[in-house]
């Protein structure tokens, strides 16, 4: 045999994927999806229906792990990181465009595999989580080397509970910045030279996260966490809660990335659209969709073009969600489509195909029956049963099939859209059932036995007993004359299937059973087949091994292949061996050799059930993953192919009598409620024709009269708006010169008083100094002169008593002065700014009352318009869902009538029809474009009114708004001025209670002086008395005492002692300190005074910005003028189009003639039905599949 000519498989179609959270799908372009399916990776392209698979591994290396996508690269490419739980440290990368393996990464002297992958911007790096400790590993794909690594967690016994990485991805502008979550876990990890820096987070040592992604400009962080609350982290002190609407509690899984924000997905089947907000710092939620209550969702995808959403559920159905509808009022279906049909979910257990159809049929552990056209990929009868199907079987002609439950085996009829009943037989457990080639007998395992039956009587027509264990498997012979069985010890047999006899001796118990064979001629003397437990392929003759060959691997089931130059072997690793013949059969020794096998991978998991079309042109195979292959078989020879592999496959499908008399029933029953509705139909017109004449002319007659009233009121409106600009301008004009000659005279007056203030602080200054620098001169003259005579000192200090009196006395007249002065110009102030403030405000509240008031009566008056057109369109709905809902029923009858004749005749007719309510409904289009033309030319000339009316208001709102801006700002100054007036009426009480307690003092120093004369006047008499006792002791010549020493001496411990002398020097000292304390307060005087005329003059320059305010608030006024005016003309607009939507009279007319002439056309065509219903219907034996007989009750 020549290589070109050597059967191999090719990967074809698959029809399932893998619903593995770890795997996912991802969008390769706009109808290109990719996903896990069996043991490849698959492309798939729902608008062409063609697949590409990459095997991603050769062998078995366990389930996939984790997968990244990276984002497009600047030559378009799209790379796919993979890595497998039992493959250690090693990452696989392909090309997804190509569908080619590019390298693979490999973690040296490691056995760590990898748990979460994540690519860079611009696919160069590659980040990977080890299994162990929370390591991560930063590798170059280039080069495929590991650049650095870092743990991420701290070690278990120092954290307060097991932490655990998550979801890691890189920074989508930094190539530098990694991201990491998970169980109490949220770092934000910096590359740099010398290895990983943490950056400062938040501290979320307690949060359990799912699921992280970068979203926005700004790539501010989401993450969901296990107990069903979303998380945006921006900055280290920036951590906020999103709301959002889960009634499970449960986790948020599935973040996505959208052109708008992001979407997630909670309680398994709703995803949750989430905005971002104007002010670029939250995300609101816009809406949620429940795909199916009854599935949940596996994984997420966006398109490259970013308008649909893909959804993988957990039944395999891939539904494409629109982006651009996310309207909460919104049907929530609407737009979705369903990209790939369900498949099963589960393990697949039977399969098999029909002889003379395009027609495949599974049956799987979720309880389905499913039958497949190979042909057009899809599948056309979906049926669920109440037990779980163990096998199946398709008859030949692909109407009828078997089908082994727990209890039973049904015999089924496939019909339009479902499978029929048609008998049950007692047998339980059956995992082996067939029907033979020509279909007239299904056989059977029950137990130790192989029971036989009529495929047409049901009835049984042998039972072949084993004599050993349970029956492990059987097979027909080419003619379906013989069986062959073998049980669970090793017996073989063959029987012949008329009189259920063996043709020959049983076999011997052996060591090992076949559990799949097949045989290849009439009598079954030949059969090839596989063992177990020795996992050996046997060719048996006359049911002795005659050659036998190691599989290696676990073999599951045996296919014969095209003209018996093959076999197809299954193995529990999910591949397909091809065992080749080196000969014809014809040779001495045509079995094959460990030489001639070739594998193709398939599975993930081990094949359950294989089959191949009848004409040798495709392989099927199911397995434990939910998996159906369709792989086509290459090499086959189509010269030597058999003859009934030709027949053109028919379109026929199984119709009973039964059926025809039920719906010959219904038939009539459906004549009889048309006949009743059209009756109540043609009363129900003629009502609904007189109240819509009626409402019409009410609406007319309404919309008239508000029509003429609303162009009054915009007149007057009109009018009303120019005579206020024109007073607004006037009284800006008058304001403005106003304001100017009153802020020059202001400004005039502030200047003056401020150089007299000026100059009198400089003069009180002055005066201060002199009268200290005198003071000093005098207090030290005094001092001199009390130590040389007392005289002299009492004079000095009458002296300096009196100047001092004279000094204060002026000082207090300047004040008094000042403050008078000071009081009088503010009460001037204060009158001006009252009168003037006083003139604005009622100026302002005039205006506003106008404005309130016109404003009141134009919300009434649309109010009111509101209402009335509410009322209108409320009684025109009304109106026209009644119609709509006759015209449905009618419709619907209509339909009945349609499919239940299929004459020529009355499709001639419908076409007529339908020509003419074309060309009616072309002329209604012409005449709705040429409304439609008109209301656009009347609504630009309404926008150019309203741009002209627009562009006159803005000077003159301009000027009303600087008015209010002045008035504001004058009363804000106002109250300035009051709270300055305030605070120097508190000081000037301040100051006139310490002038007080000065004049208390005074009080008190004029006492002592006094004290002071009187005991210099004693002093004097005392010296005086001293002085006479010298002179007596200088005239007495006797001997007698002397009285000077001891009157001196008195004198001097009286006036000279410690204390007198003490008492003398204080007086003295208070007397400076007091007048040095006084200077400093008249000091503090003229700085606070000082401080408080440059406060004036701060306040000046502010008057410019709050006149800018005040311009502000004029604006936002005429801006609410403005939109109350846009909102009137939007609503007359919606009057003026509503007016124009409604139905004319003679249009009306035209509708309910046409109807009138429906129902006795549909009353003739029930009539010929009647005469032609005792008819009996044969089967069709065309081509073309007969139309379903739908009769809706």
């Amino acid at each position: 045999m020549t290589q070109a000519n050597q059967i191999s498989l090719e990967q074809f179609r698959v029809m399932g994927i893998d619903r593995s959270p770890n795997t996912g799908i991802y969008l390769l372009g706009e109808t290109t999806v990719v996903y896990f399916a069996g043991n490849n990776i698959v492309s798939h392209n729902w608008e062409l229906k063609k697949q590409k698979f990459l095997p991603y591994t050769d062998t078995a290396r366990g389930d996939v792990k984790c997968v990244a996508v990276s984002p497009p690269t600047q030559n378009g490419q799209v790379f796919l990181a993979y890595s497998l739980e039992l493959d250690a440290s090693i990452i696989y990368i392909v090309e997804l465009n190509t569908l080619k393996r590019q390298k693979s990464i490999t973690l040296p002297n490691s056995t760590m595999s990898f748990t979460a992958l994540a690519f860079s911007a611009g696919a160069r790096y590659l980040i990977a989580m080890g299994n162990t400790d929370s390591q991560i590993f930063y590798f170059d794909i280039t080069n495929g080397s590991l650049v650095v690594s870092q743990k991420v967690t701290g070690n278990a016994s120092t954290s307060t509970f097991n932490t655990s990485v998550n979801c890691i991805s890189f920074h989508p502008t930094d190539v530098n910045t990694i991201c990491c979550t998970g169980k109490g876990v949220y770092k934000l990890l910096v590359r740099s030279d010398k290895g990983f820096n943490y950056k400062q987070t938040p501290s979320k040592d307690t949060y359990d996260f799912k699921e992280h992604i970068f979203v926005g400009l700004d790539s501010r962080i989401i993450a969901s966490s296990t107990d069903g609350h979303l998380y945006c982290l921006d900055t280290p002190n920036y951590s906020m809660q999103i709301p959002i609407k889960n009634q499970t509690n449960g986790p948020i899984t599935n973040l996505t990335l959208t052109p708008k924000g992001f979407v997630c997905v909670t309680g398994g089947n709703t995803i949750h659209f989430f905005d971002k907000q104007a002010d670029l710092k939250n995300f609101t939620e816009g809406n949620s969709i429940v795909i199916d209550e009854n599935s949940t969702i596996v994984a997420l995808a966006v398109s490259p073009g970013e308008d649909k959403l893909m959804a993988l559920m957990n039944d395999a159905r891939l539904i494409a969600i629109p982006l651009n509808n996310t309207d909460p009022n919104a049907n929530q279906n609407e737009g979705l489509v369903t990209v790939l049909p369900s498949h099963h979910i589960g393990v697949v257990t039977g399969i098999d195909v029909a002889y003379r159809k395009q027609l495949l049929v599974t049956c799987g552990e979720d309880q389905s029956i499913r039958v497949w056209n190979y042909d057009k990929m899809v599948c056309e009868v979906n049926h669920y049963c109440k037990d779980p199907p163990l096998s199946v079987s398709f008859h030949p002609n692909g109407c009828f099939m078997i089908v082994g439950f727990p209890e039973k085996i049904a015999y089924l009829a496939v019909t339009v859209n479902d499978l029929v009943v048609q008998h049950e037989f007692g047998i339980r457990n059956c995992k082996d059932l067939k029907f033979s080639h020509g279909g007239q007998y299904f056989a059977a395992v029950n137990q130790n036995s192989v029971s036989v039956y009529s495929s047409y009587t049901f009835k049984p027509v042998v039972t072949i007993r084993s004599q050993g264990q349970r029956v492990a498997t059987f097979a027909w012979s080419t003619d379906d004359n013989h069986i062959i069985t073998c049980d669970m010890s090793g017996q073989m047999g063959i029987w012949v299937v008329r009189s259920g006899k063996s043709r020959t001796s049983l076999t011997s118990q052996q060591t090992h059973h076949f559990i799949s064979i097949v045989a290849t001629d009439p009598t079954c003397a030949r059969c090839y087949g596989i063992t177990a437990p020795d996992n050996t392929l046997r060719e048996t003759e006359d049911t002795q091994t005659k050659n036998q060959l190691d599989v290696v691997a676990v073999p599951c089931q045996v296919v014969m292949g095209p003209s018996n130059r093959c076999l197809f072997v299954s193995t529990r690793n999910g591949t397909i061996r091809i065992y080749h013949f080196p000969g014809t059969s014809n040779s001495v020794n045509n079995f094959p050799t460990t030489d001639s096998v070739t594998e193709t991978v398939a599975h993930h998991t081990p094949v359950t059930a294989m089959v191949t079309s009848p004409d040798f042109q495709y392989l099927f195979s199911s397995g434990e993953d939910g998996c159906i292959y369709m792989m086509k078989i290459n090499g086959v020879d189509q010269g030597n192919q058999r003859s009934d592999a030709k027949i053109t496959f028919s379109e026929d499908v199984l119709i009973t009598r039964s059926e025809n008399v039920e719906q010959l029933k219904k038939l009539r029953a459906a004549q009889q409620r048309v006949r009743e509705q059209s009756e109540t139909n043609a009363n129900k017109l003629a009502t609904l024709n007189q109240g819509f004449e009626q409402s019409i002319k009410t609406i007319q007659e309404k919309f008239a009269a508000e029509q003429a009233a609303e162009n009054q009121n915009m007149a007057a409106l009109e009018q009303q708006i120019e005579q206020m600009n024109q007073e607004a301008c006037e009284q800006i004009q008058a304001t403005n010169k106003r304001f100017a000659n009153e802020e020059e005279q202001k400004l005039k007056r502030f200047e003056m008083s401020k150089e007299n203030e000026m100059n009198q602080q400089e003069q009180l200054k002055l005066d201060i100094e002199e009268a200290r620098k005198e003071w000093d001169e005098k207090l030290k003259k005094a001092i001199a002169a009390n130590q040389a005579s007392r005289e002299e000192a009492e004079r000095k200090f009458q002296e300096q008593l009196r100047s001092l009196a004279e000094e204060t006395q002026r000082v207090q007249e300047e004040k008094n002065a000042m403050i008078e002065e000071y009081d009088k110009w503010e009460i001037e102030r204060s009158r001006e700014l009252a009168f003037e403030i006083g003139k604005r405000e009622f100026e302002a509240l005039q205006l506003r009352k106008e404005e309130l008031k016109k404003s009141a009566e134009l919300e009434q008056q649309s109010k009111r318009m509101e209402e009335q057109l509410k009322e209108a369109k409320a009684a025109e709905a009304d109106a026209r869902d009644k119609l709509n809902k006759k015209a449905a029923e009618v419709a619907g009858k209509q339909t009945d009538i349609a499919q239940a004749r299929h004459l020529k005749e009355t499709r001639i007719h419908e076409l007529k029809e339908l020509k003419h309510n074309l060309e009616e409904k072309d002329a209604r289009i012409d005449e709705l474009t040429k409304q439609n033309s008109n209301l656009e030319k009347h609504k630009q000339l309404l926008n150019d009114r309203i741009a002209d009316w627009n562009k006159k208001l803005e000077p003159d709102q301009a000027k009303l708004q600087d008015i209010t801006i002045t008035c504001e700002r004058m009363q804000q100054e106002m109250q300035r001025y009051n709270k300055n007036h305030e605070q120097l009426r508190l000081e000037s009480n301040e100051l006139r209670l310490k002038i007080d307690a000065k004049l208390r003092e005074i009080d008190t120093r004029t006492k002592e002086y006094e004290e002071v004369r009187q005991i210099i006047r004693q002093f004097k008499l005392e010296v005086h008395n001293v002085y006479q006792a010298l002179e007596q002791d200088k005239n007495n010549t006797t001997h007698k005492p002397k009285r000077f020493s001891p009157c001196l001496e008195a004198l001097y411990k009286k006036y000279v002692g410690d204390e007198s002398s003490s008492k003398r020097k204080t007086g003295v000292t208070d007397i400076q300190i007091e007048r040095n304390r006084q200077r400093d307060a008249l000091e503090r005087n003229i700085t606070a005074v000082a401080r408080r005329l440059s406060r004036g003059d701060e306040e000046s320059k502010r008057t410019q910005e709050r006149k800018m305010a005040e311009s502000v608030t004029l604006m936002t006024q005429i801006s609410d003028l403005r939109r109350q005016i846009q909102n009137l003309r939007m609503k007359k607009e919606i009057l003026e189009e509503s007016h124009k939507s409604m139905f004319s009279q003679e249009e009306l007319h035209k509708i309910i003639q046409m109807q009138e002439g429906r129902i006795k056309e549909l009353t003739t065509q029930l009539k010929q039905l009647q005469l032609r219903g005792n008819v009996s219907r044969r089967p069709a034996m065309s081509k073309e599949r007969l139309p379903p007989m739908n009769i809706n009750e």
